[in-house]
């Protein structure tokens, strides 16, 4: 196992005002323990971020408004946390899958298919966008491998336009979905087979963007 990461002081102080911008002081140490502990560098490896989300408060019988810290990795630096583990043993390629002409997803390939052109009327062109994308990674000490599918709809990042008023897929994810789902269905299959090492720790591309203005 690697020596545990450490920072000076100037190191913190540098970084607290680089990445954790807004962040308390006891925010900003839960995140570079998190660094720590997993040999993560800030900017490098890993990015925070504050997010706002509504839970249960048994105390007051209600939803109340809390705060979480969300770290959030490349996919490079999620591979190089499973590596240092010793027991990471590679991974599958990945499968794309897509539906046929009856909705059901038995079309399947390791490469993402090109989308087909206008089809005739009453007729319908597929494949589009894949379903859904599986990965499966292996472990040196687990006698199967892990799998997961990370479903299109579930992940792509999406805007209302606001002539049209049509949900449109923003621009990376229509330029780059596939690929972009595949990095999700990994870090979904990573983090399965090494959920002390990966625990709470995300990718950017499972997030869904909130898009408000129109894209041209």
């Amino acid at each position: 196992m690697s020596q545990q990461l450490e920072f000076t002081t100037e190191e913190l102080v540098a970084m607290k005002a680089e990445f954790c911008k807004g962040f308390s002081e006891s925010q900003a140490a839960t995140c570079f323990a998190f660094c720590r502990v997993r040999n993560l560098i800030p900017g490098r490896h890993i990015l925070f971020s504050l997010r706002r989300s509504k839970e249960w408060d048994e105390a007051v019988g209600a939803k109340v408004e809390t705060t979480k810290i969300v770290f959030m990795a490349t996919i490079d630096a999620v591979r190089l946390v499973a590596l240092r583990s010793g027991q990471y043993a590679g991974q599958d390629q990945e499968v794309y899958i897509y539906l046929d002409e009856k909705g059901a997803p038995s079309i399947e390939s390791t490469i993402p298919l090109p989308k087909l052109p206008l089809p005739p009327p009453g007729t319908t062109a597929f494949p589009r966008e894949p379903w859904a994308v599986k990965t499966t990674v292996y472990r040196h000490d687990f006698n199967h491998p892990l799998s997961s599918v990370a479903r299109f709809d579930a992940y792509a990042s999406t805007y209302t336009n606001k002539t049209t008023g049509k949900v449109k897929l923003t621009d990376m994810w229509n330029r780059r979905g596939p690929e972009m789902l595949a990095k999700c269905s990994e870090m979904l299959s990573l983090r399965k087979a090494f959920p002390e090492e990966l625990g709470s720790l995300y990718i950017s591309e499972e997030f869904k963007a909130e898009m408000q203005a129109d894209e041209h």
